[in-house]
């Protein structure tokens, strides 16, 4: 696995448990705070993966990465969504996502 994907979902389900420890307490403040993050996660994960083909961002909340050589029986798609309740709430990561790698 790229170590720098690595890196990030570490980052990522760190961000999560970081968030989930310390409650909101105001609800408009913490729609707010969960928007700066999910911003400024987004701007991470695109500086980190800049001009890299394997990355793709789908939308503003969910994300791929091609692991391995393309055409390669062995390569593989990566995908990381985050839902409405993110970073409290862990992202969906995905290893299933269909990916033709022989054409």
């Amino acid at each position: 696995m790229n170590l720098a994907l690595l890196v990030s979902v570490i980052a990522l389900e760190q961000s999560c448990l970081s968030a989930a420890e310390h409650p909101r307490r105001d609800a408009a403040q913490a729609l707010t705070s969960i928007e700066v993050e999910e911003v400024e996660e987004r701007e991470v994960l695109q500086s980190i993966y800049e001009g890299d083909e394997n990355f793709k961002e789908l939308n503003p909340t969910t994300f791929q990465y091609r692991v391995g050589d393309i055409g390669h029986f062995k390569s593989f798609l990566l995908e990381i969504a985050w839902g409405d309740n993110y970073p409290t709430e862990l992202p969906n990561i995905n290893f299933d996502t269909f990916y033709i790698n022989h054409m």
